[in-house]
């Protein structure tokens, strides 16, 4: 099965959700044309700007994107509670140079993997000079991450910031919270523990 991912590309106008009505009606399976383009928005964000790389002036761009978590962990003592649940998480690809010296700015909350340059053979996205300088693209490398889990984000702020009366709601975090809970989200009920030593 081929899909016409040149749909995706910026400069033929693609609509990502126009591509999807496009290509089931050319599969018997439209379930799993769907499966396909909808596996992962960050992969399906990059073919999208594969050809408006060279134009940029600052190599290095980030890409935000949700994605559902559809894997449960099912063993390991880090994996009860809602440490890694099915959940939607935010995802971060980020396109880089090679020879990036500000590559300590793109740390990640959770995870990261380093494509290098993998990804963008397949896919033939370069940087640099255009052909009518007479000057080599390189490849470009890829970092593909979790920017942030949502659940383990919960869990180092409730980690970090529980006092006796409740939770301190960080600092940038306030403008999101409702009125009455935008410094400290206190406790309505006794912590379990503390009910059985009494």
């Amino acid at each position: 099965m081929v899909l016409d991912l040149d749909l995706f590309r910026v400069d033929k106008g693609g609509n990502p959700e126009l591509v999807k009505e496009t290509q089931r009606k050319r599969f018997k399976d439209p379930a799993l044309v769907e499966a396909l383009l909808s596996a992962d928005s960050a992969w399906r964000k990059c073919r999208f700007q594969a050809d408006n790389l060279n134009k940029q002036k600052n190599l290095c761009s980030k890409i935000i994107g949700e994605k559902f978590r559809q894997e449960v962990g099912s063993h390991g003592r880090d994996t009860r509670g809602i440490f890694r649940v099915h959940q939607e998480k935010i995802e971060q690809f980020v396109y880089a140079s090679p020879h990036d010296n500000k590559s300590w700015e793109f740390r990640e909350l959770v995870s990261c993997s380093n494509c290098t340059d993998y990804q963008a053979r397949r896919l033939r996205i370069r940087y640099g000079q255009t052909k009518k300088m007479l000057d080599k693209a390189d490849l470009v490398h890829m970092l593909n991450a979790t920017m942030c889990a949502t659940t383990r984000t919960i869990c180092a702020i409730l980690e970090n910031y529980q006092t006796e009366e409740g939770i301190v709601v960080p600092e940038v975090l306030r403008g999101f919270m409702p009125p009455g809970l935008k410094e400290m989200i206190t406790f309505v009920k006794p912590a379990p523990i503390d009910q059985e030593l009494t």
